[in-house]
């Protein structure tokens, strides 16, 4: 997550959300990108990625339509959110 690849599709993303979150629609909180409909980890298995060479090449993973912006809160309200991570990633204010 931390490659030119991604920030790309992150800004493309935010961008087409207005710098909000599709689900309170508040951008007073950190916002994140969320894989959605199809999760990231589920994409992951889908496609047997194990390294950052096989997941550049993977199309879906990069489709527009299959991201979201949502704030943190919102974020980890979701079902398919990390528990484990939750307080735990940096916060970046997107504006």
């Amino acid at each position: 997550r931390n490659s030119r690849k991604y920030h790309e599709y992150k800004r493309i993303v935010l961008e087409r959300d207005r710098f909000q979150c599709v689900l309170c629609k508040s951008s007073d909180y950190y916002l994140e990108l969320d894989h959605y409909p199809i999760g990231f980890s589920e994409l992951l298995k889908r496609h047997s990625i194990t390294s950052q060479d096989q997941a550049y090449s993977c199309e879906e993973l990069w489709k527009i339509e299959n991201g979201r912006t949502l704030c943190q809160p919102c974020h980890e309200k979701t079902d398919n959110f990390p528990k484990q991570l939750m307080g735990t990633r940096s916060k970046i204010l997107y504006r």
